[in-house]
């Protein structure tokens, strides 16, 4: 049987240790990159993943520049992936209109 996949985004490791954790108890198994181009080719590899929770701050490419080449791109997501963002983080609106429409979480540790 195959679990569920959701991929995990973020280039803070803690993030992603306290996210795989808290997913690996559901019984869902949770992958991990730390930046966008690993994320990109994770989901190329592995055609399971449902959702991505991504994280909009990474060091190669922001999370919604990521989002635009998963929209565009040949990537067997199923799920949107869901930006997660840190409380300080102020991104532009023209740069959120230009990804696609989204709900955001804050990130494990940000108030």
């Amino acid at each position: 049987m195959l679990l569920p996949t959701i991929l995990i985004v973020d280039d803070v490791p803690e993030t992603r240790a306290i996210l795989a954790k808290i997913i690996s108890k559901k019984q869902i198994l949770a992958l991990e990159a730390s930046t966008g181009n690993e994320a990109l080719v994770k989901i190329e590899k592995h055609p399971t993943i449902e959702l991505v929770l991504l994280d909009i701050g990474l060091p190669d490419m922001d999370g919604y520049k990521v989002m635009e080449e998963i929209n565009k791109g040949p990537y067997p997501v199923r799920q949107m992936p869901f930006p997660m963002r840190q409380h300080r983080l102020q991104s532009s609106a023209s740069r959120q209109a230009r990804a696609v429409r989204h709900r955001s979480i804050r990130r494990p540790g940000c108030r």
